[in-house]
């Protein structure tokens, strides 16, 4: 961590600290950013949602990388989110195959596969449950990842913006019923029921 922070410092290169899951890890890059503004941490939802508790009974769905860290661990992540020491939320997504999965904890895969589920995750277990509000969650996974990848025109409604958005319904409400999700048997708000692309509507399935 301070080896990477230390190169980009040196080089002046924008570096995205990916997956970081400890509160030690987020202390060491706060005191790089005040050294360089272009250095981002980035935090997976789950590490956010839940904690190494996930993976009792052996609970092969709950192994990815990094690991669930414990609830201390977990808490501290989320203080940090809120004090706006996290600029990207991402859903880690990396789908492994059942074959991989359904086998003895030791030998199954890291991975998880939640893409169709990380909006409900990020208003569920952080917007509402007053973590950070809407505008926040926009910027950490609209605005800020637009600008790193040096995306002018994208990450904000605004004029001058290219029209790509998503009409949300935060009153959906649903039970994860698929039995190889993390979220197995968890209740979550939220569905995106259309999605705008350059201006123009694709419809999603309900």
């Amino acid at each position: 961590m301070s080896k990477v922070s230390e190169l980009a410092l040196f080089y002046g290169a924008s570096v995205v600290l990916k997956s970081l899951s400890t509160r030690r890890s987020l202390e060491i890059v706060k005191g790089y950013k005040h050294l360089t503004q272009k250095l981002y941490t980035e935090v997976s939802i789950h590490h956010l949602c839940k904690d190494d508790t996930a993976c009792d009974g052996f609970n092969t769905y709950a192994k990815i990388m990094p690991p669930l860290r414990d609830e201390k661990e977990k808490n501290a992540l989320i203080e940090a989110l809120k004090s706006g020491d996290i600029d990207v939320l991402t859903s880690a997504h990396s789908p492994k195959s059942i074959l991989y999965k359904d086998v003895a904890f030791e030998d199954a895969e890291f991975g998880i596969g939640s893409v169709e589920e990380f909006l409900s995750l990020c208003y569920t277990y952080l917007v509402k449950q007053d973590k950070i509000d809407f505008e926040a969650l926009s910027t950490m996974c609209s605005l800020n990842p637009a600008h790193i990848l040096g995306l002018e025109t994208k990450g904000k409604v605004e004029e001058g913006y290219d029209a790509d958005l998503i009409l949300f319904d935060p009153n959906h409400a649903y039970e994860v019923t698929n039995t190889h999700s993390l979220y197995y048997g968890d209740k979550l708000f939220g569905k995106v029921k259309k999605v705008i692309v350059n201006g123009k509507v694709n419809n999603t399935r309900d």
